[in-house]
């Protein structure tokens, strides 16, 4: 259910209760950009995933809409890793060192590609996370 189309057709009331909704879509590209950055920091990539591809779908501008798909690739690949890095734990009783260790056992065909060019790594924990991300 849509419950608040802002600003048109809403009431201040309306517009006031935004922050209590389980997950709000934003159609301005000047506000959505930073929406979608801050996605990137999300705990649950699914409905990170959920979110951003629905916000590429309502895009009206085709180079906004291929920028968020990038954006939800970037995300469906780190969740890939997490995954893969989960069976590698699972496997060895361990974390693993590197990416590549995640390839080398045999749990990812190839390590993906980050279509921003800066990268995937794992931080302390053994957790891929993306490059700018890591501690």
């Amino acid at each position: 259910d849509i419950n608040v189309t802002a600003p048109m057709g809403s009431t201040p009331s309306a517009i006031a209760g935004i922050g209590e909704a389980d997950f709000n879509v934003v159609l301005y590209p000047e506000i959505a950009h930073e929406a979608a950055r801050w996605l990137d920091k999300a705990d649950d990539l699914g409905l990170a995933i959920a979110v951003v591809e629905s916000m590429a779908k309502q895009a009206k501008r085709k180079d906004f809409r291929n920028y968020l798909l990038q954006r939800a690739q970037r995300l469906r690949d780190l969740l890939a890793l997490r995954q893969a890095a989960e069976a590698f734990r699972q496997q060895t009783g361990q974390p693993a060192q590197t990416l590549d260790q995640l390839v080398g056992a045999g749990l990812m065909a190839k390590l993906p590609v980050d279509p921003f060019g800066i990268g995937y790594a794992l931080d302390a924990d053994g957790v891929p996370v993306f490059d700018s991300l890591k501690k």
